[in-house]
């Protein structure tokens, strides 16, 4: 029985951290694909290998989040290196327990710094909570910060948008607003992130834990779980702090490409549906957004 997709993430991160070579001799296909954004693609086992061996050892190693959705998967976290700090996200495809092919962002960070660079996460969700998801107050907010913190904002919510990226979750959206088009899907986890983290991290885990956000959205506050302003918030504050219209030619933390999302649903099978999101299946299943 091959692992479970999240233990061989987990185990990828930490074997490349240690430049472990057995271990990654396990994990790898034989002729896994390695993609470093910004550099060639390594084919290979011992290609990747090589390419590692001149990293060296990490020093240290910090695991923030590992997510897996059937045969994809992704997993961040901060890499201690050289003395400097370096942020990644390894994403992968599986393939009955080894690493097909698998994509790796990184990015070297100011100690102490996140990732991204002018704002931790923490901070990121602060701002979303201290908005209440609200569009205008939280332009109101960024517009007030620097713009490299503008900027960090639009990233980490980059980095939400790509983790969330899932079959699962996409099963939930289609169910309670009765179908749900790629961009649809993009507006339904804009809403998510501005539910805040402790929703958002519970969805990622159980995409049915969104069944009470859900009814009291329907029932209480009468709007759609859809929310593409926040998508653009950061690019609106830049625009209201500078004058101007180039937010998005400026230069951008690179995410790695979207994985393949497998579904494991079928639109035209009630019981495939059921079977990930029950309580929300019943609950809107006859009776939708």
């Amino acid at each position: 029985m091959s692992p479970p997709p999240a233990a061989v993430l987990e185990a990828l991160a930490r074997a490349i951290a240690a430049v472990d070579h057995a271990q990654l001799r396990a994990l790898l296909a034989p002729d896994v694909r390695w993609v470093q954004v910004g550099r060639k693609p390594v084919v290979g086992v011992d290609a990747v290998l090589k390419v590692l061996d001149r990293y060296g050892p990490a020093d240290a190693l910090e695991l923030h989040h590992v997510i897996a959705d059937g045969t994809t998967g992704a997993v961040d976290g901060v890499a201690q290196l050289g003395g400097k700090s370096r942020g990644f996200c390894h994403v992968a495809e599986l393939d009955q327990g080894r690493v097909r092919a698998f994509t790796t962002w990184l990015v070297v960070e100011a100690a102490g710094q996140s990732p991204e660079g002018a704002m931790t996460e923490d901070t990121f969700w602060q701002l979303i909570a201290e908005a209440g998801g609200a569009y205008k107050p939280l332009v109101t907010r960024l517009a007030d910060l620097p713009v490299d913190a503008i900027m960090a904002f639009d990233d980490h919510l980059g980095r939400l948008m790509h983790r969330s990226y899932g079959g699962d979750l996409w099963c939930v959206a289609y169910v309670a607003m009765s179908g749900c088009s790629d961009d649809s899907f993009d507006y339904f986890r804009g809403w998510l992130v501005t539910r805040g983290k402790a929703v958002f991290e519970a969805a990622l885990r159980d995409p049915d834990s969104l069944f009470d956000p859900l009814v009291a959205l329907k029932e209480h506050e009468g709007d759609i779980p859809l929310n593409e302003d926040i998508l653009a918030a950061a690019a609106k504050a830049y625009a209201k702090k500078t004058r101007r219209a180039d937010f998005y030619d400026l230069p951008r933390v690179a995410l790695p490409p979207r994985p393949k999302v497998e579904f494991r649903w079928d639109e035209d099978d009630e019981q495939s549906m059921r079977t990930l999101c029950p309580r929300v299946f019943d609950r809107f299943w006859s009776d939708p957004f």
